[in-house]
C-alpha cells in the first residue's frame, strides 16, 4: 500500500520525463492551477483578490474561485450594483453598503418611486403622482400649482 501510495504521489506531483534524447528536460502536463519549476505548488487563484466591493473568495477544488458578495453587490466578481432606477452603491462606515437613490426613488434598492402626492399637496383638486414631481388638476375656479389660489382672487 505504501508503495502505490509513492507511486500515485510521484504521477501526480513529479514532472514527466521526456524520453532519452531529452535528458533532464520535463514535460509540463500538470494542469494550469499549479506553479513552481515543477509545477508542484498548487496556485491559489483568490491570491489577486478577483473579488470586488469586498467580496469574500472561496477556493473551489477544481482550482476556481467563487465570490460571496457584501449585500447589494452580486455577480461573479461582485461587479454589479443592485441599485435601480439610477441608484448607485456607496459604503457608509455607519450603514455599510447602501443605495443612494436618483430623486423620486426610496427603498433600500431605489426600487419604489416616491409618491409625491401622499403629502396632499393639492388643496383643492385631484394630485397626479409624476417621477420626482406632481401634478395638481384643480376644482373648477381654483388655479396655481396646488390648487390654492381661490376663484375670484387677484393672485395667480
Amino acid at each position: 500500500m505504501k508503495i502505490l501510495l509513492q507511486l500515485w504521489l510521484l504521477t501526480v506531483f513529479c514532472p514527466i520525463a521526456l524520453g532519452e534524447g531529452n535528458k533532464g528536460r520535463y514535460s509540463e502536463e500538470s494542469p494550469a492551477t499549479h506553479k513552481g519549476t515543477h509545477r508542484q505548488t498548487r496556485a491559489d487563484p483568490c491570491a489577486s483578490s478577483p473579488c470586488l466591493h469586498g467580496g469574500f473568495c472561496t477556493t473551489k477544488l477544481e482550482g476556481t474561485f467563487q465570490c460571496t458578495c457584501q449585500k447589494l453587490w452580486t455577480g461573479a466578481r461582485c461587479e454589479r450594483c443592485l441599485c435601480q432606477n439610477g441608484g448607485r452603491c456607496d459604503y457608509s462606515p455607519s450603514e455599510g453598503n447602501v443605495c443612494r437613490c436618483q430623486a423620486g426613488f426610496i427603498g433600500t434598492k431605489c426600487d419604489t418611486e416616491e409618491n409625491e402626492c401622499d403629502s396632499y399637496p393639492c388643496w383643492n383638486g385631484i394630485c397626479i403622482d409624476l417621477v420626482n414631481d406632481y401634478k395638481c388638476v384643480c376644482d373648477p375656479g381654483y388655479t396655481g400649482k396646488d390648487c390654492d389660489v381661490p376663484p375670484g382672487s387677484l393672485i395667480g
